[in-house]
């Protein structure tokens, strides 16, 4: 759970784990703010996302403020970027009882017999210019969303213009039709290509035509592609060291690749002459 807390009247991006089995103020934070950083040295600690670090750095006696409440805690320095403080189970079981509803983003707790009510931070999205992006990647922000807007001159334009032509041909990368080994040229029309498919026009219901292509003998003797489905949560374990994400969509269909030398004659349609 995020919320909002104050460190000399700055302000502070704090976020609340349970998985967290230690307290951790992101070092360049630290710096900024100007805290005594002294020499730590222990074993390996859990952050939120069940990582293992080695931690070197410490800040004794941080002291933050919550709704007018401080709190007080040694803070281990770690390169946070998506927060400045994470407050962890070192500090949850110093607070006794507490109710937290997950549902709610609420945390009720006692401090020094008060009663306080922490709200999750709203999560709203901040959009950035191109000439603000710079200035904001130099402070150390984490990125998650990168809009792209539209313009004459854009990078979404850029990206979604229609194509003039094909790609230039690349070897290795053109499209292929691999045919199973010793299997000859296979033809079924009267043709000057070895590979002539017979087509027929075939009529639709609103009265206009279907063109179909007899590709059955063909593709009975081309080597089948195998493609397996990778698992969704090695997908997204790639991801994890990543900071920017762009969505990117494009006019162009995948479909637009230039075809090999050696498979043109396979994709020939032969028909009878229409008077």
């Amino acid at each position: 759970m995020r919320v909002s807390g104050y460190y000399q009247k700055k302000p502070l991006h704090v976020l609340i784990h349970n998985r967290s089995t230690h307290n951790f103020l992101d070092i360049e934070v630290a710096k900024r703010l100007g805290c005594k950083i002294d020499a730590f040295d222990s074993p390996s600690v859990v952050v939120a996302d069940g990582t293992k670090l080695n931690v070197s750095a410490v800040v004794r006696g941080f002291q933050w403020t919550i709704q007018q409440t401080k709190f007080t805690s040694d803070m281990l320095l770690i390169p946070l970027g998506c927060c400045d403080l994470v407050l962890g189970v070192e500090w949850l079981v110093s607070l006794g009882d507490i109710v937290w509803n997950f549902n709610k983003l609420q945390m009720e707790l006692y401090v020094k017999g008060r009663r306080h009510v922490l709200r999750g931070a709203s999560t709203g999205l901040k959009i950035v210019t191109k000439q603000q992006l710079g200035k904001a990647m130099s402070t150390g922000v984490h990125l998650s969303i990168l809009q792209v807007c539209d313009g004459q001159r854009g990078l979404l334009n850029s990206l979604t213009t229609q194509a003039s032509g094909l790609p230039p041909s690349r070897l290795g990368y053109d499209y292929q039709i691999p045919l199973v080994p010793g299997v000859g040229p296979i033809s079924k029309r009267y043709s000057s290509s070895p590979f002539a498919r017979p087509i027929v026009l075939v009529g639709k219901k609103d009265g206009s035509w279907r063109l179909c292509v007899d590709y059955k003998d063909l593709n009975k003797h081309t080597v089948k592609n195998k493609f397996p489905i990778p698992l969704l949560d090695d997908l997204l374990d790639e991801l994890a060291d990543s900071s920017i994400f762009i969505l990117q969509v494009n006019k162009v269909d995948y479909i637009d690749l230039p075809i090999a030398s050696t498979v043109m004659q396979k994709d020939i349609e032969a028909t009878n002459k229409i008077a």
